[in-house]
């Protein structure tokens, strides 16, 4: 894509986009097959990851140099290239949105991605190439590959193609990628777990905050890097009911319950012996009340 006119490669992008736009409804329900998570959401998350696509797409078209002055009769001029090709990697709590983000940032610079999608929830990637390759984008510029993600990345990472590595997961795993792109001079974009707290400050309506907070963290089965792990103990006057309120409840207590006592279904074709293991435990315990969505386990 490097040798393609940035109208073109935005050309290709939008039209993909829109084909994603006109099969939105098929990619949400992959998704809900796959991850578990209501449709409405997962038809969210479809246009979503267009907006990403669509806005790129124009952003690829305005990648501009710039000109610095320096001593008389001398500038210094900054040209910006496509960095090469990409190693990316995305999680599986967002399938469609997370690849997305990074598929379409390099395609817009004109760099070629190879994407390992999360093997437990890889419709929503496979829907992307697909639409990609219908709306004309050269062979070998988008790739997927799917297997072990430790031998993936310790393949792909050290070799002198890959010029760059996104990777979206846990610290854990950033930190050993890191390290292993460190060795061999190259380049990272990390996007890493995070404990993102509530901040209550004293003239907002405490029971109104609780509810909002409370809805934001049960989106996406509450799996999200960017929701709240942790909420202040405040203790002030509630301007909607006497008294003084307190938070304490909207804290998590004690561990965590498990899959199959959250009642929340996990996902078909997954590798993952535990994960098929609570699935099936949640399919016989909830299955006939509509609590859960079942394929090919």
């Amino acid at each position: 894509m490097s040798g393609t006119a940035p109208v073109e490669r935005s050309r290709i992008i939008l039209k993909a986009a829109q084909l994603m736009r006109d099969r939105h409804e098929e990619i949400a329900r992959s998704i809900t097959l796959e991850l578990g998570k209501p449709i409405r959401q997962s038809r969210l998350e479809v246009i979503r990851g267009c907006e990403f696509f669509e806005w790129d797409a124009a952003e690829g078209q305005r990648l501009y140099g710039r000109v610095i002055p320096s001593a008389p009769n001398i500038r210094y001029i900054v040209v910006r290239q496509p960095i090469g090709s990409v190693a990316a990697f995305s999680p599986w709590n967002f399938p469609m949105s997370q690849p997305a983000r990074k598929i379409a940032g390099a395609l817009a610079s004109g760099c070629s991605v190879i994407l390992k999608p999360a093997e437990q929830t890889p419709a929503g990637a496979i829907h992307i190439a697909w639409a990609f390759a219908d709306a004309g984008l050269p062979p070998g510029v988008l790739n997927l590959v799917f297997g072990p993600p430790a031998d993936i990345s310790g393949y792909l990472i050290p070799r002198d193609e890959i010029r760059l590595v996104a990777f979206t997961g846990s610290t854990t795993v950033g930190r050993h990628l890191t390290m292993l792109a460190a060795a061999h001079m190259t380049p990272v974009l990390m996007e890493l777990g995070g404990h993102a707290p509530v901040i209550v400050c004293e003239d907002v309506d405490s029971h109104d905050v609780a509810v909002v907070s409370a809805v934001r963290k049960m989106r996406n089965l509450k799996r999200c890097a960017g929701y709240w792990r942790r909420v202040p103990m405040i203790d002030f006057p509630c301007p909607s009911q006497p008294g003084r309120m307190r938070f304490e409840h909207a804290r998590p207590c004690g561990p965590p319950p498990t899959i199959a006592e959250r009642g929340i279904f996990l996902l078909h074709r997954t590798p993952d012996d535990r994960h098929r293991a609570a699935s099936r435990r949640c399919r016989d315990r909830h299955v006939g009340d509509n609590r859960c969505v079942h394929n090919g386990i």
